[in-house]
């Protein structure tokens, strides 16, 4: 919330993720990452190159 508006409505990941705006990613910046996100929220399927 800034101003009694809401800027930005998501999950922790989400909005750690993708800030909507600069407001939001100074609000985030300081966060501890590692307390919200897991390997699986950054990690991508990968299908194999060589058989």
């Amino acid at each position: 919330m800034k101003d009694v508006e809401f800027v930005q409505i998501g999950t922790s990941e989400e909005i750690l993720e993708s800030p909507l705006n600069q407001y939001i990613e100074d609000f985030v910046r300081d966060i501890d990452r590692s307390k919200f996100l897991q390997a699986k929220h950054v990690m991508q399927k990968v299908q194999h190159l060589y058989r």
